[in-house]
């Protein structure tokens, strides 16, 4: 579902618990297996709490599933949250948990629905680590220095070729300043 949410067809993700202190606040997906990656992130609109049918009633057509499915997800919730979202933004290449755990010492499991990234939380420096290598990875212009005008390319490793569209090519080479 959160490839849906990057795309741009699916604009309200259902929570059964949820905050309406996040509205305004960014969100990053994570795409659970087969995947196990960060995939994009995108802006709170607003968060909206109401009965399971006021919801399905607003937000019916903008959640991404049918009927059925939703109705078995919010089985035995008076109240569940529909969360707006806009601007969504996928990452250029997926950021697997397992290839950033190295780098936070720590094994990153999947949240069960959300997370609250802090200071102290590996996910919070995974996300990080991940959205500076999405700038690093759409070559974000870096001031050069002084004496160094030119760039040097040095390999990244290899990604899975499903990864890979005409749009959006995995290279195997990237560019540091």
């Amino acid at each position: 579902m959160s490839q849906d949410s990057m795309s741009g067809s699916k604009k309200v993700e259902i929570r059964r618990r949820f905050s309406t202190n996040w509205k305004q606040q960014r969100a990053v997906f994570y795409a659970t297996a087969p995947v196990g990656a960060l995939v994009g992130e995108a802006e709170i609109h607003a968060v909206h709490e109401k009965t399971p049918s006021a919801i399905w009633k607003r937000f019916g057509h903008a959640i991404g599933c049918d009927k059925a499915y939703f109705d078995q997800y919010v089985e035995g919730c008076t109240k569940v949250f529909a969360i707006e979202l806009q601007n969504a933004r996928p990452f250029t290449v997926p950021m697997f948990a397992e290839a950033l755990s190295p780098y936070v010492g720590d094994v990153l499991r999947p949240p069960q629905s959300y997370i609250s990234l802090n200071a102290d939380n590996s996910w919070s420096e995974a996300v990080n680590i991940a959205v500076m290598l999405q700038c690093l990875h759409k070559r974000v212009p870096l001031p050069l220095r002084a004496g160094n005008p030119h760039p040097r390319s040095v390999p990244l490793p290899s990604l899975p070729s499903q990864f890979s569209t005409r749009e959006n090519p995995v290279t195997t080479q990237q560019e540091l300043f």
